[in-house]
């Protein structure tokens, strides 16, 4: 088999409002319980990716009820008429922490909403299958949400500072496609 590149994209979107939502968000995720995630894979000192999906969550429910504005304008700018956000789950990743190489199933974005990112070091990473590289200059900061296609490798690549990272990470797809705007952008070029 042989790769073929396409210039694969990624957003970033601000969330303007994002100072007194992440000071809101830190505190209600420490009211969650102290969970970690020690795997082969995974070094993360503290998430909800483990509790039942049924758990309440209030940092969660506070999230979407913030970003879904924004996924809504994503949601515009590929010309869809719906969202759906499948899940969410909070990170923390301290020195030493890291998540290796993964993909997210059954949808069709992977967003990442960085809560703290103290260094750009710390930023998401993603894997180019045509290339064999490594993406690791993307521009992101705190405040900001970063989606990719789902089905591009991506990690937490080992925090070898001694500040804490926190992101939300949640799976969108989109659906309905507005033919008529794609005919219409086709169009005007």
């Amino acid at each position: 088999m042989k790769a073929y590149s396409l210039n694969n994209y990624y957003y970033v979107t601000d969330v303007t409002e994002y100072k007194e939502f992440n000071k809101k968000l830190l505190s209600m995720i420490d009211d969650m319980p102290d969970m970690n995630r020690y795997e082969e894979n995974e070094l993360i000192n503290k998430s909800d990716w483990g509790l039942p999906r049924d758990y309440d969550r209030p940092y969660l429910s506070y999230f979407y009820s913030v970003i879904g504005e924004y996924m809504d304008k994503m949601c515009y700018f590929l010309n869809c008429r719906y969202v759906e956000i499948h899940n969410g789950w909070f990170q923390q990743y301290i020195q030493r922490d890291k998540h290796n190489w993964h993909n997210h199933h059954a949808c069709q974005f992977t967003n990442v909403y960085f809560v703290e990112l103290p260094e750009q070091s710390l930023v998401t990473q993603l894997y180019d299958f045509a290339n064999n590289k490594v993406i690791d200059t993307i521009e992101v900061k705190e405040g900001q949400i970063l989606s990719f296609p789902s089905n591009i490798i991506h990690r937490s690549n080992r925090n070898i500072t001694d500040k804490r990272k926190t992101v939300i990470s949640f799976n969108t797809s989109f659906d309905s496609v507005i033919s008529k705007n794609i005919d219409d952008l086709l169009k005007s070029n």
